[in-house]
């Protein structure tokens, strides 16, 4: 089923895999189309998927941030006209999202507009209710995008009515508290959008597809859960709606918007199943659905009719022809590790853990004038990135690692990563060598001309006053399996090893407690991965001690005070210490006055911090 043919109103799609709107970054400040737009988006046309939504476009020129795309003017046109044309041309076609983000802009310049003047807890700035004469224009104002959008070439057009943004905003009752036509129970709330579609219709007809994506559940208080989006689904069908793309969550459950990796595997089928059962238009859902396997299992089961993938295209833009070709072995697999959600929280372009090329389609690296011989030693992630780099620019590239592996301190974190460029590093003529000795007279043999270090981290016993009576455990010798313990555990550090490590640990039946000095939990985790880890480790009986004063070690008791000021004893089988890391630059040291170029990167305490990683290490190659 999932290279059948289906049909969306008048348009029809070759097969049923959907690529949904994702942000990039990558238009010009003013949200005009870049060649780095027409080359992201023609990449992954190449590849084969029945439909491309392109990201969220806005249809305001004020409320849009910094390199999203615009279509606020006919002044757009043109540009996204060579967005559709270049999908197209490749037998695939093109749809486009608009947008209006509603309270939840990130711009702090600009004064946010929403239905109440209510604040969302991811961005809260208390934004300005919307008059009755602003409501009207801005339905005018989807109604002309969608037609700029026919007018540039798009097959269809997607309304963005999900994750918290303006249309969602008026469809639940957690953000709209209107007592107006656009306010009160969920037919008053739907009043927004319905009157969108209907205008629309006026604009372009009714053989003019229409998509309509919205969030099956809030997973917010008060927001719109299941049964209240099947009324909406029904509403929007009825109104004109020719296909419903079901998703889930707001930012404020942003967990649900963008699923990390322990979040369950078609996790948002369910939602969409539950609007099927009630509409006859076609129903898209979405949610870590990263295998062709598991979206043909949906299809034939009946949940859904379409399956969206869009973090494993960008991942692997050629996952529907290696899928259609029977070539699933060869597809570079999403893990939902959200680095591009990062990426773009960071303001950046968008970056992809285990697809380099992301961002940089049509892009290749700059050959160097000279090409020379390059050592990279200690295999950072921007150790590694580094030698990518060099190696693509024609430099003659070799990589040490003391370690038996590649990752640095993350190396347990980062395998489907490493696995994937030491398979890209050997394409590309980089020597790797792993349990290498490192010394300078061993460098200085290579005879270098360039040597990129990585330098290191080191674990630091803290001076509590009894720690020298008993025999901690650093977190990462369990989390790489060199040690094991048992019974009661107390982790010392709150952060992102912490977390992990705790994992692990409640996993094998162990009964843990954290204690953290700090305020903040889950420090240095990707945002989304730490909502979902610490509501599995409370879920699983784990205890928090936040603002810890430690003050000794009796024994087999760590005595401190707690978030109070109240004096506590907690005994323990085992200690694990899950603390900061601190600089070691006696590699980086012992090279220094030797006859080549001496580039330190790194260190990176945090995993969160990867995408740093990866720039530090793409700019030194490019350098070189």
């Amino acid at each position: 089923m999932l290279f059948d043919s289906i049909r969306i109103g008048k348009m029809v799609l070759e097969n049923r895999l959907v690529m949904p709107p994702l942000e990039t970054n990558l238009a010009n400040d003013d949200g005009s189309v870049s060649q780095r737009t027409l080359d992201h988006y023609e990449r992954r046309a190449r590849g084969g998927p029945g439909l491309i939504v392109v990201e969220c476009t806005s249809v305001d020129p004020v409320h849009f941030h910094r390199n999203q795309l615009n279509i606020s003017d006919d002044r757009f046109i043109d540009g996204l006209s060579r967005v559709a044309e270049v999908i197209k041309r490749h037998g695939v076609r093109a749809a486009i999202q608009i947008q209006h983000p509603g309270r939840q802009i990130v711009l702090p310049s600009v004064q946010s507009v929403a239905p109440s003047p209510l604040a969302c807890r991811a961005i809260p700035r208390v934004p300005r209710e919307l008059t009755i004469d602003e409501i009207e224009e801005l339905v005018e104002r989807f109604a002309e995008a969608v037609r700029r959008a026919r007018d540039a070439g798009f097959d269809a057009v997607q309304f963005h009515g999900a994750h918290g943004y303006l249309i969602a905003q008026f469809m639940s009752a957690w953000s709209n508290k209107r007592t107006d036509r656009y306010g009160g129970d969920v037919y008053g709330r739907a009043t927004f959008p319905l009157e969108i579609i209907a205008r629309t219709r006026e604009k372009v007809g009714t053989d003019y597809p229409l998509i309509f994506r919205f969030s099956g559940d809030e997973y917010v208080p008060e927001g719109r859960g299941i049964d209240e989006s099947k009324v909406v689904a029904r509403l929007v069908e009825k109104a004109g709606i020719d296909a419903i793309s079901v998703s889930a969550g707001t930012y404020d459950s942003g967990e649900w918007t963008s699923q990390p990796m322990l979040m369950p595997r078609g996790c948002l089928v369910p939602l969409a199943a539950e609007i099927k059962s009630v509409v006859d238009v076609p129903v898209v859902t979405v949610g870590r659905i990263h295998s062709p396997r598991l979206a043909e299992e949906i299809l034939q089961q009946g949940k859904a009719d379409l399956i969206a993938m869009g973090r494993p295209l960008f991942a692997d833009p050629d996952l529907p022809m290696k899928a259609r070709e029977g070539r699933e072995r060869e597809i570079r697999h999403c893990i939902s590790c959200n680095t591009c959600m990062r990426s773009l929280s960071d303001s950046g372009p968008v970056i992809c853990l285990m697809n380099p090329e992301l961002g940089r389609e049509g892009v290749p690296e700059v050959k160097a004038p000279q090409p020379r011989r390059v050592l990279v030693v200690n295999g950072g992630p921007a150790g590694i990135e580094a030698a990518r780099v060099a190696a693509l620019r024609g430099h003659r590239v070799k990589l040490w690692d003391e370690r038996p592996s590649l990752g640095g301190r993350w190396s347990w974190l980062l395998k489907p990563y490493i696995a994937s460029r030491l398979k890209l590093l050997a394409e590309i003529g980089v020597t790797v060598e792993l349990g290498k000795t490192i010394t300078p007279q061993i460098v200085a043999r290579e005879n270098p001309e360039v040597v990129i270090a990585g330098r290191g981290l080191k674990p630091e016993i803290p001076l509590i006053p009894g720690m020298d009576e008993i025999e901690p455990v650093q977190a990462d010798d369990i989390l790489v399996e060199k040690k094991e313990v048992t019974g009661r555990v107390v982790v010392l550090g709150g952060g992102s090893t912490g977390f992990e490590v705790t994992n692990m640990l409640v996993q094998r039946g162990r009964q843990v407690c954290i204690v953290e000095e700090g305020a903040s939990l889950g420090v240095g985790l990707e945002p989304m991965t730490g909502t979902v880890l610490r509501r599995r480790l409370v879920d699983r009986g784990v205890v928090f001690q936040r603002r810890a004063r430690i003050i000794r070690i009796a024994g087999m008791t760590l005595v401190f005070t707690d978030e109070q000021g109240a004096e506590q004893q907690l005994p323990f089988d085992h200690l694990v210490l899950a603390l900061d890391w601190q600089p070691e630059d006696s590699l980086v040291d012992s090279l220094r006055g030797g006859n080549y170029r001496l580039i330190p990167v790194g260190p990176y305490q945090q995993p969160v911090r990867y995408v740093r990683a990866f720039l530090e290490g793409t700019t030194v190659g490019r350098e070189i």
